[in-house]
């Protein structure tokens, strides 16, 4: 059973109405859309983008309820800005994005996507679903001959089991840029690292990927604290407590939603701590809830695949482009879904838009190269995962605000690496639930 977090939505439309503004369909049914005047207009379109005059009937699934309630939205009006653009009209037809709605029950992702394939015929799938759950969908997408790209924050090694030649991995690289963030850490700050996490995220691979890191660069994890276990209003006292007993070269935080404002909120009145080095997770750093409380601990470090304050011409046509479209900033889950789109179109492209060639689907989808607002993205063609960069970040708090600035670009593990190799053999333990969705 999952403890319930408090969580924040910063949009003043509900997640609901805003699908429905954008003429997504909702519960497989198409809904007409609400017209916007000059809309296509306003987009900041790339012109290099590949063009289509007929889209793929696409099912999507997204959560609507958990830690971050407007990750679905952000992920499916990504995916409408990469379906306009690339439309020949310059925006799509409505009733060619059939969208799901899933609460946290992990059962009905898999249900979800049995309607979507037997009642609305979809050409292809795309869902916010855990790994470890899509290997129930395994039987059925082989039947229907119908691929699933799985959008998700890539908190959690695929396992081999978890493999199948009809589902794709399009994520976040979230255990990714943990694994490069602890091989960091160690070769600038130190070798003695404290981890301090949240029961939630101890339930997902990226936490034992950051210590991993750590090993492989020649330092140790000196004490892992898993806060927020039950209830208890002295919690953060503790951990500043236990911190300061161990005297580590720097810290990892590893929280989400209200645990990560307690967090943020306790080092940074702690006098004797705050002084030590902090690291965070990507989620964390990215102040995906908009609150000030980030602010909090300037200097902080992170990794992650994307970052607002990437100087490419792509992103900056993306954040544009987003914004005019939501009007609210990007974030990554909206990069996800936007990438996501673009998979989808270029096996369109490439196998006709009824995507009935698997072999040429599989194909296309294989050897997928984006060229991204995260950079530039390939699909690894054995373990049909995404491969995403990892930007380092440093968190800058100044008179105007706080934002994360990229300070380098650091090399992602091998996929070879001989610990991920033999944690892809074990058997999954952890949440069944895709990450932030509880």
């Amino acid at each position: 059973m999952f403890k319930k977090f408090t969580s924040f939505n910063h949009s003043g439309v509900r997640r609901r109405d805003f699908l429905k503004i954008f003429g997504f369909a909702l519960g497989g049914l198409a809904i007409n859309q609400i017209p916007f005047t000059n809309r296509k207009a306003e987009y900041s379109f790339s012109p290099d983008r590949i063009k289509i005059s007929h889209m793929p009937v696409i099912g999507m699934i997204i959560p609507n309820k958990g830690l971050y309630p407007h990750i679905g939205s952000s992920i499916a009006a990504g995916f409408k800005l990469a379906m306009d653009e690339c439309d020949v009209n310059g925006i799509c037809n409505p009733d060619k994005l059939r969208i799901m709605e899933v609460g946290t029950n992990p059962n009905e992702a898999i249900d979800k996507v049995k309607i979507l394939l037997e009642n609305d015929k979809v050409d292809i799938l795309a869902g916010v679903i855990n790994p470890a759950v899509a290997e129930r969908l395994h039987g059925i997408l082989e039947k229907n001959r119908t691929f699933l790209i799985l959008m998700e924050a890539g908190s959690n090694v695929v396992r081999n089991n978890e493999y199948s030649p009809y589902i794709f991995h399009n994520n976040l690289g979230y255990w990714r840029s943990n694994f490069a963030l602890g091989e960091w850490g160690v070769r600038n700050y130190g070798k003695k690292v404290f981890v301090a996490s949240s029961f939630y995220e101890s339930g997902y691979d990226a936490l034992y990927a950051f210590n991993l890191g750590v090993e492989k660069a020649g330092g140790k994890v000196i004490k892992t604290y898993v806060s927020h276990v039950t209830p208890n209003a002295m919690e953060m006292n503790f951990l500043m407590q236990s911190i300061a007993e161990d005297k580590p070269d720097f810290i990892l935080a590893s929280y989400s939603g209200k645990e990560a404002v307690e967090f943020a909120h306790a080092y940074s009145s702690s006098f004797s701590i705050n002084k030590i080095p902090l690291v965070c997770s990507s989620i964390m750093a990215e102040n995906i809830n908009q609150d000030n409380s980030i602010s909090l601990l300037p200097g902080m470090i992170s990794a992650s695949s994307w970052s607002s304050g990437l100087n490419s011409k792509e992103n900056k046509s993306f954040k544009k482009s987003f914004l005019q479209l939501t009007g609210r900033p990007a974030n990554s889950f909206a990069v996800l879904g936007y990438d996501t789109g673009h998979l989808i179109i270029a096996a369109a492209v490439a196998a006709g838009s009824k995507l009935n060639n698997v072999t040429k689907v599989r194909e296309v989808l294989r050897n997928s190269v984006i060229n991204s607002p995260r950079g530039l993205l390939q699909m690894d063609s054995m373990t049909h995962n995404i491969q995403p960069p990892v930007y380092l970040q440093k968190l800058i708090v100044n008179n105007t605000g706080f934002y994360n600035r990229i300070i380098d670009e650091l090399r992602p593990v091998s996929e070879g690496y001989h610990s991920l190799a033999a944690l892809r053999n074990e058997t999954r333990t952890g949440w069944l639930n895709a990450y932030l969705n509880v």
